[in-house]
């Protein structure tokens, strides 16, 4: 499990936001933690000021922290294999020219990527509303 998860509230917060502060110069505002989905990976949303010098730059004011979690192979179905880490696939698909989420930095330590944030649309409710 990442080191992160097992953090108190107050602990976690202050490592995002010192993760913040290194990868982007920012100050981190707010922290949302969104639902758990499939697999064990968690997420939080992360709201930032901006900074004086990249006030006229394209830094963003929201990310998505993306933590991972180790998983229990005891409840995967038997013969699927675990999920795959995140910056090789990521990268698989960008060189195909498939948009993925930015990469703005990262903690291999805390197994935290900060990532685009696209918003809250599931690709699950996206592909499901998609036309042909």
């Amino acid at each position: 499990m990442s080191f992160l998860l097992r953090l108190s509230d107050k602990d976690r917060d202050h490592a995002l936001a010192a993760l913040v502060k290194r990868a982007l110069g920012a100050e981190l505002l707010e922290i949302e933690p969104i639902a758990p989905g499939l697999g064990n990976r968690r997420f939080f949303r992360l709201r930032l000021a901006k900074t004086a010098e990249n006030k006229d730059e394209e830094q963003p004011t929201r990310l998505i922290a993306r933590v991972e979690a180790e998983e229990d192979g005891d409840k995967r179905a038997d013969g699927v294999a675990g999920e795959p880490p995140l910056e090789p696939l990521r990268h698989f698909l960008e060189q195909a020219g498939i948009p993925v989420p930015k990469r703005y930095g990262g903690d291999a330590e805390l197994a935290v990527e900060l990532l685009e944030d696209l918003g809250s649309t599931s690709l699950e409710a996206a592909v499901g509303t998609a036309s042909r």
